[in-house]
C-alpha cells in the first residue's frame, strides 16, 4: 500500500494483507469503526477492512468469503479478526467485493456483494455478525456473461427535499 499527503507523491509502505489459510486477499473497503457499533476486539478509533479472500478448491473452483482485517487509524499496522470468515460462501462461484457502510438511522451496518450477476444485502448490529437481508438484480440491470463486481452504495439528498435516495453502483 501507499501514502501520500497531496495524492500527487506516494510514498510505498510494506504490504499490508498477506496471503493467510483462507486464501489471497481481494477488493473490498474500509470505513472507520468510530462510524458505528462494534463487536469484541475491535477499537472504536480503528479502521474496519472488509475483503475477499479468495482461494481454489480442489477441483479448480473459486471459493471466496468475506473477511475483517483491522487498522490502527495510520494505516500501518493490521491484524485479521479471528472470526474470519465473517461470511462464509454460501455456494456460489462469484461472491465478492465488500461495500460496507454504517446506516445511522437503523443502527447498523450494510454490507453489499456481488454474486454472479447480482448483489446481496447483509446487515450486522456489531460488524462481526451478519444476517443476509435481501438479493436484487437477477431480473433487473445490465447482464453479460462475466460477473458483476465493485458495488457500491451510498446516499443523495433529493434536490427538492433533502431525502436520502440511495444509489447502488455495479
Amino acid at each position: 500500500h501507499a501514502v501520500s499527503a497531496d495524492l500527487a507523491h506516494w510514498d510505498e509502505l510494506p504490504i499490508a494483507l498477506y496471503p493467510d489459510a483462507l486464501g489471497e486477499c481481494f477488493s473490498g473497503s474500509a470505513i472507520a469503526a468510530a462510524e458505528g457499533h462494534t463487536g469484541e476486539g475491535i477499537g472504536r478509533d480503528e479502521i474496519l477492512l472488509f475483503y475477499t479472500a479468495h482461494q481454489k478448491d480442489a477441483q479448480g473452483h473459486d471459493i471466496q468469503t468475506q473477511c475483517l482485517a483491522i487498522a490502527n487509524h495510520e494505516l500501518n499496522r493490521f491484524r485479521r479478526h479471528p472470526a474470519n470468515p465473517l461470511i462464509p460462501n454460501p455456494g456460489l462461484r462469484a461472491f465478492r467485493d465488500p461495500k460496507v457502510i454504517w446506516h445511522a438511522a437503523t443502527a447498523r451496518w450494510v454490507m453489499v456483494v456481488t454474486e454472479g450477476q447480482a448483489v446481496r444485502f447483509y446487515s450486522s448490529a456489531d460488524a462481526l455478525g451478519w444476517r443476509h437481508d435481501s438479493t436484487f438484480g437477477a431480473d433487473r440491470g445490465y447482464h453479460t456473461t462475466g460477473p458483476w463486481e465493485c458495488p457500491d452504495l451510498f446516499a443523495l439528498p433529493h434536490p427538492d427535499t433533502g431525502e436520502a435516495i440511495w444509489v447502488l453502483v455495479v
